[in-house]
């Protein structure tokens, strides 16, 4: 089905297109997903997250990010959630995937998406989350299997980042996406080049002022 959908000539094609250019209500900016079209509050198509007018505040971010440290050194659970195993259940699947899609001739670019660096270096020293190391490992062999890229970013200061380049302990800004994917295109110009502009893609990370809207203007003219 997903094949047909993407068939240039079907009809379709277009109601895919006009899909990846739907805009949020909150400062017209391209979204992606049914609750950032909606609501502004959700996933924008470059992969960065999308929180509505309070997402450009800094202060309400920086408190967020304290809150996501003290729940990662207090919870037994959630995404910040301590473990010393890698489910070989997960694992089976993102194999039955990735054969599938080898199966079908599509490419595929793996990544472990950032952490904020001041969280990420609590759980690698803790001693509580050593899943994160043996997750990327073992994800990483299966891309390998299959011919498939895989990257390790998910310390945000490894591209480039940092703690203010992050809305709080896991979601990422527009400018740290475009820092990923960078370093991503840098690795893998055979693959990337042809749907990429570097020299302006670096041009854009010195300039940008706010990393919460690189693209698009804050809501209400915000500039800060």
């Amino acid at each position: 089905m997903l094949l047909e959908t993407l068939r240039p000539e079907g009809i379709q094609s277009r109601n895919i297109v006009r899909f990846l250019s739907l805009k949020e209500p909150t400062n017209d900016a391209l979204a992606w997903g049914t609750v950032g079209v909606a609501r502004g509050i959700g996933y924008r198509n470059d992969g960065s997250i999308q929180r509505g007018p309070k997402s450009s505040d800094f202060a309400v971010n920086a408190e967020e990010q304290a809150q996501n440290l003290q729940t990662a050194q207090n919870t037994m659970g959630g995404i910040f959630g301590r473990g010393n195993r890698v489910s070989p259940t997960a694992l089976k699947k993102l194999d039955e995937v990735l054969t599938h899609l080898d199966d079908l001739g599509i490419s595929v670019i793996g990544f472990a998406p950032p952490y904020a660096p001041t969280i990420y270096q609590f759980m690698i020293e803790d001693g509580n989350h050593l899943y994160l190391a043996d997750t990327v490992e073992a994800v990483s062999a299966l891309f390998e299997r299959h011919n498939f890229p895989f990257f390790d970013i998910s310390n945000a200061a490894w591209v480039g980042g940092n703690d203010e380049e992050m809305y709080d302990g896991s979601h990422v800004t527009e400018l740290l996406m475009i820092r990923s994917y960078i370093y991503m295109l840098r690795e893998l110009p055979h693959i990337l080049d042809p749907y990429s502009d570097l020299d302006n893609l670096e041009t854009i990370v010195q300039n940008a002022t706010n990393p919460y809207y690189v693209f698009d203007p804050p809501p209400n003219g915000q500039t800060d």
